[in-house]
């Protein structure tokens, strides 16, 4: 989705649709969100 990084600034309000996974790397395992939608809040 970097396609969209120019429609973004800090401080914006948004909703975000995606999946929390936990990424296993290097013994570490950590929270991440697989995002798979985005869009500013109304």
């Amino acid at each position: 989705m970097g396609h969209l990084v120019e429609d973004y600034r800090i401080g914006d309000k948004i909703d975000v649709v995606g999946v929390l996974e936990i990424n296993s790397f290097n013994g570490m395992e950590q929270v991440q969100i697989n995002l798979k939608d985005i869009m500013k809040s109304i």
